[in-house]
């Protein structure tokens, strides 16, 4: 498989991410501009009816100064780690909640859609230009692409719809360690760490995924002797083993609350 290092066109992302709004429009418009506030209401209801307590209840103690990081239960008696308390995306939720007022989340989730979408389309096209294709077919691939969070959530698990925008930028790195650039090992591992902090079980199911997919590319398509497969193998393995260990502060706690449930 022949892989290039080259500029990406300024011209295609900004066209790539106009399309991607106008998208958002079309579809978030009651959300937007109407009076709905709890997106996708009429498909699901996990979170008007638990998961936007849990929101609310994150940013009135961060604005009372009584939210501890380390007391997993926050006062609503269930370990929030399952809850993904340390999700990249709801994090900043909780800030916006904390200095806007919690009221304001239920309002601010069909934002936080968008930026994963916006997110999920860019990151796409930047793992595409690690290949010789064309700009136009980097264009629709990647536009199709940012819409599958939105799709695979729908009316159900916000946080879940993170691991769309993480996927594409794993692979990336992982293309960039294959031809031996520099600070890729690092990326891998720093990419690791936030899938792990997002959720445990999007993670395994996501590096796992990932890791099939870089057994086929480095063993049938990377140029070498055998033993040299297997080192970059070896090596991708350490860097995502780098950064499981480095996320280790959710995954410890979410795995003690599966193992000891009944």
């Amino acid at each position: 498989m022949t892989t290039v290092n080259k500029k990406y066109d300024k011209q295609t992302i900004c066209l790539l991410l106009l399309m991607l709004l106008a998208g958002c429009l079309y579809i978030f418009h009651p959300f937007l501009f109407g009076n709905e506030t709890l997106t996708f209401a009429d498909s699901g209801s996990d979170t008007m009816q638990q998961y936007l307590m849990w929101y609310n209840g994150i940013a009135t103690r961060l604005r009372e100064g009584t939210f501890s990081f380390w007391d997993f239960r926050n006062g609503l008696g269930v370990n929030e780690f399952n809850l993904n308390l340390t999700e990249p995306f709801l994090v900043l939720l909780y800030l916006f909640g904390a200095a806007c007022g919690p009221e304001k989340i239920a309002g601010a989730l069909v934002y936080m859609q968008i930026l994963k979408i916006l997110l999920s389309g860019l990151f796409c096209y930047l793992f595409l230009s690690e290949f010789r294709y064309r700009e136009p077919a980097k264009l629709l691939p990647s536009f199709i692409y940012g819409f599958n969070g939105y799709l695979m959530i729908w009316g159900q698990h916000y946080q879940m719809g993170t691991i769309v925008v993480l996927l594409p930028l794993l692979l990336l790195y992982t293309e960039r360690f294959i031809r031996n650039a520099g600070r890729a090992f690092l990326g891998i591992s720093a990419v690791c760490m936030v899938i792990i902090l997002s959720g445990y079980y999007q993670g395994y199911m996501t590096m796992l995924g990932v890791g099939i997919y870089l057994t086929g590319r480095v063993l049938l398509y990377e140029d070498g002797t055998v033993a040299h497969r297997i080192r970059k193998l070896l090596g991708l393995a350490g860097s995502m083993v780098l950064g499981v260990v480095m996320g280790a502060v959710n995954l410890l706690p979410s795995l003690g609350s599966v193992s000891s449930s009944t």
